[in-house]
């Protein structure tokens, strides 16, 4: 991860000045600009002696706070930490002055933050990318290593991997855009399956952020094209048949642009048949889809303009 110079280099002033006065080393920074101010802080918080002392007079529940962070390898995600000691409250210089947070920190996490203990960043870590809550690492080579207590423990057996793995982070937001930005560009066409054309699947998975294997797309043949025909029909008659809505809609209707639909036996095709074929090709007991929660999206399309009246 960082080190205390490039973790305090985008800092404000006035969030410098307030944690060199929460650790008490106001008399050892003097700096006016914000840049030479960092380096002047950064320097003072990583003695070894200051450090020591600071985690020392930490409160319990901070120095468990901060022994699982060291524990976790120095680093963990921020919704991991906040669910472990809450947010730190942000604010600008005024809020700052007037709040004085460090003198009455509201958690755990508010604590280490104004002792200067702990960072924030976007980084990737662990093939994870994302916002990380992490212990500088010139103060981590100072930092006691987590003791783990051993004893009678509950003897498990190990589960086997699953087949596919996503990683938690912003994955399926981005998919999802991915996706919808596919089908608004490209034309994609449905078989008389139902089912995406293959060329068109193939193409959409190499742009997703972690590709399904091209085995898994071509082994789910006729699984997703029968889920699709079926949840035509019911959608189609749940609609009434009116082709405004629904993921029935799959044949065109009057009034449909003639560029929305290119040949009536193969519709356009939506955003939700690739989400179903996709999680199809993930395969059984595997890890869902992350795009099987599009399978109910509406075909993407712009509705023809109306006729005007005869004058």
């Amino acid at each position: 991860m960082l080190t205390l110079t490039q973790t305090l280099t985008d800092y404000p002033v006035s969030l410098l000045r307030a944690i060199a006065d929460a650790r008490g080393l106001q008399s050892l920074v003097h700096a006016a600009t914000p840049a030479a101010l960092a380096v002047e802080l950064s320097a003072a918080l990583a003695d070894p002696g200051s450090i020591v002392d600071a985690v020392e007079r930490l409160p319990e529940t901070a120095q468990t706070l901060l022994a699982a962070l060291v524990q976790a390898g120095g680093a963990m995600t921020a919704p991991s930490f906040a669910r472990l000691a809450g947010e730190v409250r942000q604010g600008g210089p005024a809020w700052l002055a007037r709040e004085q947070p460090w003198l009455a920190p509201i958690n755990a996490a508010e604590v280490l933050w104004y002792q200067g203990l702990i960072g924030r960043a976007f980084a990737t870590v662990g093939g994870e990318t994302g916002d990380f809550i992490f212990v500088p690492v010139d103060v981590l080579a100072w930092l006691p290593s987590a003791s783990v207590t051993t004893g009678a423990s509950l003897q498990l057996p190990l589960a086997p991997a699953p087949g596919t793995v996503h990683l938690s982070s912003y994955r399926l937001a981005l998919d999802a855009g991915t996706l919808l930005a596919f089908v608004q560009n490209n034309e994609v066409m449905q078989d008389p399956t139902g089912r995406w054309r293959a060329a068109d699947l193939a193409a959409l998975n190499q742009q997703l952020l972690a590709p399904l294997p091209e085995a898994s797309l071509k082994g789910a043949a006729g699984a997703a094209g029968a889920a699709g025909a079926g949840a035509a029909g019911t959608a189609g008659a749940a609609d009434g048949g009116d082709g405004r809505g629904g993921c029935g809609d799959r044949l065109p209707q009057p009034g449909t642009s003639p560029g929305l639909v290119a040949d009536a036996r193969r519709p356009a095709a939506s955003a939700g048949d690739a989400g179903a074929q996709l999680a199809a090709s993930a395969g059984a007991g595997s890890s869902p889809c992350p795009l099987a929660g599009l399978a109910c999206l509406h075909r993407v399309g712009r509705p023809a303009p109306r006729a005007r009246p005869a004058l």
